[in-house]
């Protein structure tokens, strides 16, 4: 499965990275369009991040942009930032699916004028976890871990 996901990151231009590797997923600002990530995580589970541009005819210092990462077969999380020179100055719409399992306890909020944080307690076969899907911004870069 992670092979399939790993040929259609080359063919499309996305970015592959093993749980053993340290690097955040970092959407480029002044590209922007949709940009995928994918990687594995310590359970050897298929994480897909991606970052799309809401409404690419704003101004550069203008835009807000719609955040999604997903484990395989578990679960999503989506949520919007809104972005002015640079800095984060809203956090709305935020989504949390269970594909298995439930979610409770969900929030979503702008920590700061540079970070947002989408959390949750996501509940599988007994098994509690959180879930945390944080967005910071600098130099035009928007990462997502």
């Amino acid at each position: 499965m992670v092979a399939i996901f790993f040929c259609a990151s080359i063919l499309f231009g996305s970015t592959y990275v093993s749980a053993n590797e340290a690097i955040d997923s970092q959407y480029d600002m002044e590209q922007g369009g949709i940009q995928t990530f994918y990687e594995t995580d310590e359970q050897d589970d298929l994480v897909v991040t991606e970052v799309s541009e809401d409404n690419s005819n704003a101004r550069m210092s203008d835009r807000s942009y719609t955040v999604k990462k997903s484990k395989l077969l578990k679960w999503e999380v989506s949520f919007k930032v809104a972005v002015k020179n640079n800095k984060i100055t809203s956090v709305n719409s935020s989504q949390f699916k269970a594909i298995t399992g439930s979610f409770s306890s969900t929030s979503c909020f702008k920590n700061s004028s540079t970070k947002a944080t989408a959390t949750g307690k996501y509940k599988l076969v007994g098994f509690t976890s959180n879930v945390n899907v944080i967005a910071t911004i600098s130099n035009k870069k928007l990462t997502i871990q």
